[in-house]
């Protein structure tokens, strides 16, 4: 694997391992832990932009079973109507963009850094054969990727929480 230098080569990497899963989207969250007051949330997704600004306007991540999800289990989970029950309109609005069929996997770091990477598509649901067969690969290459970009931007935000308390800073 190639150093990763940028935030967007991280994600490119994310996206190009997608494909090779037979996934069209990918999104990668990041909740980092500091500033305590207002935690460092990352998101990067190649979703389409109408639903990205529409998810973002219900403020659908309040109410996202992944999320939710990911926040409380490092157990990868597969979308599925009885995940959405409590989140109906969220679930019926990302169907019509074409999100119907995905899975995430949450990873957290020694420093309190959450993320959950997502892979989804539109069409062929996620059988338990392909769970099987992907998982392992999912789990060791993005948990990889991901812990590389979560240290990356946790430094960052350590660094500047740590520099705006500073005088002058």
């Amino acid at each position: 694997m190639q150093s990763i230098q940028s935030d967007q080569q991280f994600f490119q990497a994310m996206l190009s391992f997608s494909k090779e899963l037979d996934f069209d989207f990918c999104a990668y969250g990041l909740r980092m832990p500091l500033p305590l007051t207002n935690p460092t949330i990352l998101t990067f997704n190649n979703y389409p932009a109408a639903w990205q600004a529409h998810y973002q306007a219900k403020n659908y991540v309040a109410v996202d079973p992944t999320v939710h999800h990911a926040m409380h289990s490092l157990q990868p989970i597969v979308w599925s109507d009885d995940l959405f029950s409590s989140a109906h309109d969220l679930w019926e609005e990302a169907n019509s963009f074409g999100l119907r069929y995905g899975w995430a996997q949450s990873i957290r770091d020694f420093n309190g850094v959450v993320g959950m990477l997502t892979l989804a598509r539109s069409n062929d649901p996620i059988t338990e054969i392909e769970l099987e067969a992907k998982h392992k690969r999912q789990q060791k290459t993005g948990s990889g990727l991901a812990l590389c970009i979560s240290l990356k931007q946790f430094d960052c935000a350590k660094f500047k929480t740590l520099s705006s308390t500073r005088p002058g800073g």
